[in-house]
């Protein structure tokens, strides 16, 4: 296991690092019979679509499908996986409660790593990730350590996007779940020893 906190630890296991526009995140579902999942996993997975504006490390299409750990499920759809003694220990819980059985509720749960943050449609981030054949998509990494928002007023990505190399000397990523705030091209030479010119 790899420290997720640990930028070049992060680079590491993964084969792709991109700056990207979250296109749609079109649903959280909970994966069985698939190698790398646990099949009575009750941890959802978000699946989505992202434009890619520029490769940093890697090289990826334009528009990819991506898979992120966790997300927003109805309840029922959660637990339809889990092992019946997960789902007994639920059910009595919510009968004492005197709510109906976990397979039968519409209730939507938000279900995340510790400190993780939700991605926004529109947002652009710096990711890191690695392509799945199995499921083919990217797999997005690192939590709120792997998906930093990119902010910019000054000077939009479009002015930029299509030039190898380079990115906009104003940039700067910012980790949504704790607030810290840094320049995106300081953060590429001093934590992934990536030197991009700036613009």
């Amino acid at each position: 296991m790899y420290d997720n906190t640990n930028p070049k630890s992060l680079q590491e296991n993964t084969n792709t690092i991109f700056l990207a526009r979250v296109i749609s995140i079109d649903k959280a579902d909970v994966d069985a019979n698939l190698s790398e999942t646990d099949s009575n996993s009750i941890l959802p997975d978000t699946y989505g679509k992202l434009e890619v504006l520029k490769n940093i490390e890697g090289t990826t299409d334009k528009e990819v499908s991506f898979i992120r750990s966790g997300g927003i499920i109805k309840e029922k759809d959660r637990f339809k996986n889990a092992e019946k003694e997960e789902v007994d220990k639920h059910n009595r819980l919510r009968a004492e409660l005197g709510r109906p059985p976990i397979t039968q509720s519409e209730d939507w749960v938000e279900v995340r790593e510790d400190g993780d943050i939700e991605l926004q449609a529109g947002e652009v981030y710096l990711f890191f990730a690695t392509y799945s054949e199995e499921r083919g998509a990217y797999i997005l990494e690192g939590y709120q350590y792997g998906a930093l928002l990119l902010e910019d007023d000054e000077q939009p990505i479009s002015r930029t996007r299509s030039v190898p190399n380079e990115i906009g000397k104003t940039w700067k990523i910012k980790n949504a779940s704790s607030g810290e705030e840094q320049d995106l091209g300081d953060y590429l030479k001093n934590e992934l020893g990536i030197e991009l010119k700036e613009n």
